[in-house]
């Protein structure tokens, strides 16, 4: 029996050739390359080494023709052993015109992806009889390693202003269309709504607040409103907090039933329990209580659910409670770098990612128990990656057994700021507008 042949890695010849072609044959052809392709992306060893020396001549601004370009490589020691000038010129005589130039650079694209995720997997393969990792892990790490390979054929280079233009003009149509100025997902809090427009796709909101404060039931009470009421597809992510706890909650505000009267049975309306329950079960809400949960499996679950039936929503309870890939040197960077990669999930998903956050105890400090974007715990970074930071809290003056809650917007990127006055009933965990309790700022 005759020993397998190994299995050659997927390239393309020609492209590769046809690229340094395009390029000596017209300059202009480098930049539609170099936004595309980097000498990495080369199979052949040939033409990886001299399209790195055109990229070298083009980061100078210096033209990129026979004599450059053989000058570049004898300046290395490569030019004898490609061929000399002579294989330089040959390459110039493949080509008639250039025009096809991208075409052939998403073909070369496509041959190095192929062999990047051949290595990765065939990695994964080898680590996997190794079995020095769990499973789980090293899962995490191939989705991970290729994620990356998908995140970095999708960065998009410059979109035309003309492109961008219309665009916005659409957007500026459907919102003089739309009477309620609401151009995002209203969140069921009027006073809200009214600073935002609504939450708007791709921006990361940071609910943040001392334990106690209601950040959970908050959360929840927009993404019951968006799913129920809006029709939209949500996806929370409760790191703290079981399933069957927070589908009490959903159960409890929506049926406007008390979560102690539910959980021990006392329910006298049972019309209304029903009620709510036809309401919730038609909802397209999805909930992950997946603990020590990292972000890259929350972009995985997400991206899968958008595929899958769309995703309008995201909320994560909460930011400190994520886990992170790697060795960090310490909390405030480990936080910083999950802070980073939610904001990438917004921008990626194209949808509001909610996430709360905890506060240190310097609120407590303070006469009005007012916090401060200072206040947000363990990271100054969550403040620079947020588009919106928000702050439940209750004021000092208002006494302990008060219903009013008052929700601070200390930073909005592309609106006001300001402070909204909600009331909170404890016994639904349900949050609603002041005007509901005959109370108007």
């Amino acid at each position: 029996m005759s020993a397998p042949q190994a299995k050659v890695l997927p390239y393309n010849l020609e492209a590769e050739q046809s690229i340094v072609a395009c390029v000596l044959f017209d300059n202009d052809t480098i930049s539609t390359a170099a936004a595309i392709l980097t000498p990495e992306d080369f199979y052949s060893d040939q033409y990886r080494i001299i399209y790195n020396a055109m990229i070298y001549l083009y980061s100078k601004n210096m033209p990129i023709d026979i004599i450059t370009l053989s000058d570049r490589l004898r300046n290395q020691g490569m030019l004898d052993s490609l061929g000399g000038i002579d294989f330089l010129t040959s390459i110039v005589e493949l080509l008639s015109s250039a025009e096809n130039m991208e075409q052939y650079c998403i073909i070369v694209k496509d041959k190095s992806m192929l062999r990047q995720l051949i290595g990765k997997l065939s990695k994964v393969i080898d680590e996997s009889y190794a079995s020095k990792s769990e499973a789980k892990d090293l899962i995490l790490s191939a989705e991970k390693d290729i994620l990356d390979i998908v995140i970095t054929k999708d960065r998009q280079g410059f979109i035309p202003f003309e492109t961008a233009l219309k665009t916005t003009l659409l957007k500026l149509q459907e919102a003089t269309k739309n009477k309620s100025n609401i151009t995002g997902i209203p969140t069921g809090f009027f006073d809200l709504d009214k600073k935002t427009s609504g939450l708007q796709n791709s921006d990361l909101i940071i609910l943040a607040g001392r334990p106690g404060m209601g950040k959970t039931s908050m959360g929840l009470n927009i993404c019951q409103h968006a799913a129920i009421r809006e029709n939209k597809k949500v996806a929370v992510f409760s790191l703290e907090m079981p399933v069957e706890q927070l589908t009490m909650r959903i159960i409890a505000s929506e049926a406007n039933i008390s979560s102690m009267d539910l959980r021990n049975g006392n329910v006298e309306n049972w019309q209304d329990l029903y009620s709510a329950w036809e309401r919730i079960f038609k909802a397209r809400l999805y909930i992950d209580d997946t603990p020590g949960i990292t972000v890259n499996e929350i972009r995985s679950k997400c991206r899968r659910l958008k595929a899958q039936d769309g995703l309008d929503l995201v909320l994560i309870d909460y930011l400190q409670l994520i886990r992170s890939i790697g060795r960090i040197e310490n909390r405030q960077q480990e936080i910083s770098q999950i802070s980073r990669d939610l904001k990438l999930l917004a921008k990626e998903l194209s949808c509001p990612v909610i996430t709360l956050s905890q506060l240190n105890r310097a609120p407590d400090k303070r006469t009005d128990n007012r916090p401060l974007i200072s206040d947000l715990r363990e990271s100054g970074a969550i403040e620079q990656d947020a588009d919106i930071v928000m702050f439940l809290f209750k004021p000092e003056s208002e006494g302990p057994k008060s219903s009013k809650v008052i929700l601070s917007i200390a930073k909005h990127r592309n609106g006001p700021t300001g402070e909204i006055d909600l009331m909170f009933d404890e016994a639904t965990t349900t949050f609603k507008n002041a005007a509901s309790y005959g109370y108007d700022e």
